[in-house]
């Protein structure tokens, strides 16, 4: 840390005459980190009755300084000084712009729910480390009120699992991770209402489906939104940031630079997009690019023509009200969805879904178009859509995956589907 503050006991000899704890530690230097300590107020001095109890927590102090800080409103070693660590720890992720506001406050959320469990008469926040073991972790994950799918368990475990890893490696508890013998058991079978699921599901991914829904939007814009994220698979958040200068109307392509979405008091964040092309996009600042067929690439043109944000530095869709002014960005989809996606969807006659399982669509879409019968195709999906390796599109889509002859269709062949849809659902809109 370079220079740091070293703190050691002052005896104070009036508060000792007085009978009071005379021992003080005194850290109101704002340059002492402190996890866990409500900055909103002003830092008074800790005081102690004995010299060895101030000199384990300025020993306690000065050792938090070389990494995360010191917690002061939980006992040191318990569960609940774990939590506080494991909180702050998200919190400085999603400051770095690692993570979205959703996951950290889901991981959040979830670790305070372990800490306030009670577990055979005994709150789990106030004990202490060294007496966790696995047969208390298991009973620990019995009794949590959860979701019963195996995916929703699988994601308590995980959030109990790295509150441990990060107690461990800093330090604060030895030997090895007591949540690491929590097994989360696959459903050996699938039941009727599971099934019906999967079968709207795949139903939401038909592009008659989708065609239909468009064809009730009246809107220029609210439509292209639709057109959009289902014929190019980008992300909200990447289609929220997008400029006119990115979009490459010579070439058919759009250049993905950037992703935003709602930071925690509600101010929009602009970071580059969650995953590059094969690596973390801490390890590769790289974007990807995305073909634009036809169809789409006509009505851009046509909306940049009529919308008031034109300019190559305007953002492609933002807010456009007068009582929000020009240009203002979207930060959510959530107004949007309940506004146009919802009602589009009665209008139409087709269950609801959201925004982002339009890239559901367009990867279903590309599969049953080009086929699939080589690590090249699949590759070539895995680029467009961005994600992190064709391992990951595999574990998405493997089940969606068909090995059969195909052609060299590209985008002009979706282009052709997209027409022939769209013509037959004209004119079925209300007016």
């Amino acid at each position: 840390m370079g220079k740091q503050i070293f703190l050691e006991p002052k005896l104070q000899a009036s508060r000792k005459k007085n009978g009071q704890a005379a021992w003080r530690v005194d850290i109101r230097n704002p340059k002492i980190k402190l996890i866990g300590y409500d900055e909103g107020k002003k830092r008074s001095p800790l005081h102690f009755e004995t010299k060895q109890e101030a000199q384990r927590v300025c020993d306690e102090i000065n050792r938090g300084q070389d990494g995360d800080g010191y917690l002061t409103n939980a006992a040191a070693g318990s569960f609940r000084a774990a939590v506080d660590c494991f909180i702050s720890h998200y919190e400085k992720k999603f400051d770095g712009h690692m993570i979205v506001y959703d996951h950290c406050r889901r991981q959040s959320s979830m670790a305070r729910r372990w800490r306030d469990q009670v577990v055979d008469g005994v709150l789990v926040g106030d004990t202490q480390l060294s007496d966790f073991n696995e047969h208390f972790c298991e009973r620990m994950f019995d009794l949590m009120p959860m979701g019963k799918s195996a995916k929703t368990r699988d994601t308590w475990r995980f959030n109990l699992v790295n509150i441990f890893d990060l107690a461990l490696k800093q330090r604060k508890m030895q030997g090895r991770n007591p949540a690491d013998g929590i097994v989360v058991e696959e459903a050996k079978y699938v039941s009727a209402d599971e099934l019906d699921q999967e079968n709207i599901d795949r139903e939401k991914y038909n592009i008659e489906t989708i065609t239909k829904i468009v064809s009730q939007i009246k809107d220029q814009k609210d439509a292209l939104i639709i057109k959009f994220g289902a014929m190019t698979g980008m992300h909200v958040g990447e289609i929220c940031a997008l400029r006119w200068s990115e979009v490459d109307f010579s070439e058919n392509r759009i250049f993905v630079m950037r992703s935003q979405r709602e930071g925690e008091n509600g101010e929009t964040v602009v970071s580059i997009p969650k995953y590059t092309s094969g690596k973390r996009r801490e390890k590769n600042k790289r974007r990807r690019l995305v073909p634009i067929p036809k169809t789409l690439l006509k009505d851009l043109k046509a909306w940049r023509l009529a919308s008031p944000a034109s300019k190559d530095k305007d953002l492609v869709f933002c807010k456009t009200d007068p009582r929000w002014g020009v240009g203002v960005p979207y930060t959510s989809a959530d107004q949007w969805k309940r506004r146009v996606l919802f009602p589009a969807c009665e209008k139409a006659g087709v269950p609801r879904f959201t925004y982002h399982q339009l890239r559901h669509f367009y990867a279903s879409w590309c599969i049953s178009e080009f086929g699939i019968k080589n690590q090249e195709g699949i590759a070539k999906i895995s680029l467009r859509m961005g994600h992190q390796d064709i391992n990951f599109t595999y574990r998405q889509y493997g089940d969606w995956i068909e090995s059969k002859e195909t052609d060299d269709r590209d985008a002009d062949q979706l282009d052709s589907v997209w027409e022939e849809h769209m013509e037959k659902n004209k004119g079925t809109g209300t007016p």
